[in-house]
């Protein structure tokens, strides 16, 4: 490891986002506590587990947005979507304004559900679905709060049950 120094916090005069150039360039960065004495370590795979908790959150959601809106879009006409979705209003031009309530929406509908022909339990399904609703808007909507843990596991098993399935109707 190359040397670090040493982060202040007596007077919280640093957040990490201003050490992130130090702990690139050297591995780590020392944390000072009330009394001066080195209280902690910061270094890179701190900073990594950070990331994938908040960024890699963040990443997830919109892969398994472009996914879904690639079944959805291929499996449905935009009339069928827009009668779910939007009904009386001007509706979804595009299955790129597509939201994931308009996906929840049309996935929880039994008759849609079946046309897609996935062997899967579709409340269980849905019910996810909303949990990565609700993760979805924390993360853009910059929750201050953290990601739930397990947040980015939950994700990506759900990116692979979609690709799974998804490819099946192809």
């Amino acid at each position: 490891m190359c040397g670090g120094d040493h982060v202040g916090r007596r007077r919280n005069d640093k957040d990490l986002i201003d050490v992130l150039p130090l702990v690139q360039t050297r591995e780590f960065a020392f944390v000072k506590g009330a009394g001066g004495a080195v209280d902690g370590i910061v270094t890179t795979a701190d900073v990594v587990g950070l990331y994938e908790e908040t960024a890699g959150a963040f990443l997830l959601i919109g892969e398994l947005d472009r996914a879904l809106r690639s079944i959805i879009s291929s499996a449905f006409t935009l009339a069928e979507v827009n009668a779910l979705c939007r009904p009386g209003v001007a509706g979804i031009s595009s299955a790129d304004e597509m939201s994931f309530g308009d996906y929840q929406r049309i996935l929880e509908n039994p008759d849609k559900w079946a046309k897609l022909g996935w062997q899967l339990d579709r409340g269980t399904f849905i019910k996810r679905l909303d949990e990565v609703r609700d993760v979805r808007n924390d993360v853009m909507h910059f929750n201050p709060d953290p990601v739930p843990s397990g947040t980015t596991r939950k994700l990506r098993e759900l990116i692979k049950i979609v690709r799974r399935y998804g490819a099946f109707g192809k």
